[in-house]
């Protein structure tokens, strides 16, 4: 999460776990494959979240803007269903399974989703944990909302937060600056406007959650800085 916060987009964090599993199990490879494979069930989980936010909420979809959750949900699922489809099917990243090259990774890919297929109870626990995390990140939008005096409520925030989280991984700006705080003054104003506050309260609660993120992140810096050390010794001992 460090990382992820002080790097464009959340990619370096992917990297830096990639790279820090891959030295403690040997095999980069299958390294990848978790990653991202963990990163797919955040993409399960948010469309998720945004199903049971109209299903909690329906009056949420009578707002201008609510076409967007809707939008970004439905595009985000059809991404992931092109994209598992194509790690499961043995001829696409199938093929690359045995590879020595860095086709592996595609092929590392391709055995986490063949487990999972074959034995779907381990996605079980796996989709049930994104899911309490993507829950937790809404309920930080929700004491944000209130420190703000913003008035949205739980239910559309289930629709809203997951619509902005998914939004704020595009490639395109550090962390999301800017493209997050866009889509919440973009599906906020109405609401603020009925009650004469200004977009900038949008704009406010975009980056007090970042600054929130950021924080709590900054724990993980002594560990990126110094936590490989111990398992660099330890793997040294037992070459030894």
């Amino acid at each position: 999460m460090f990382v992820g916060n002080v790097l464009p987009s959340t990619i370096g964090g992917d990297v830096v776990r990639v790279s820090r599993v891959g030295a403690e199990t040997g095999s980069p490879s299958d390294a990848f494959g978790s990653v991202a494979l963990e990163r797919l069930t955040g993409f399960i989980a948010l469309p998720l979240l945004v199903a049971v936010g109209i299903a909690v909420h329906p009056s949420v979809m009578s707002a201008p803007h609510a076409w967007l959750p809707l939008l970004v949900a439905g595009a985000t699922l059809a991404l992931l269903t092109v994209v598992i489809t194509a790690a499961g099917h043995p001829r696409l990243a199938g093929r690359f399974a045995d590879h020595e090259n860095w086709t592996r990774y595609l092929g590392a890919v391709h055995r986490g989703v063949d487990r999972l297929r074959r034995d779907p109870r381990r996605a079980v626990p796996v989709i049930a944990t994104a899911v309490a995390y993507q829950c937790s990140v809404v309920a930080v939008y929700a004491f944000i909302m209130r420190a703000l005096q913003i008035p949205v409520g739980f239910g559309t925030l289930l629709v809203y937060a997951p619509a902005v989280l998914m939004l704020q991984v595009l490639p395109v700006s550090l962390a999301g600056l800017g493209v997050r705080e866009g889509a919440l003054v973009l599906l906020l104003h109405d609401t603020l406007a009925r009650h004469d506050l200004p977009d900038s309260r949008a704009v406010a609660a975009g980056l007090l959650w970042y600054a929130c993120m950021l924080l709590v992140s900054m724990l993980g810096a002594p560990a990126f800085a110094f936590g490989d050390r111990k398992s660099t010794r330890l793997n040294s001992s037992h070459r030894t």
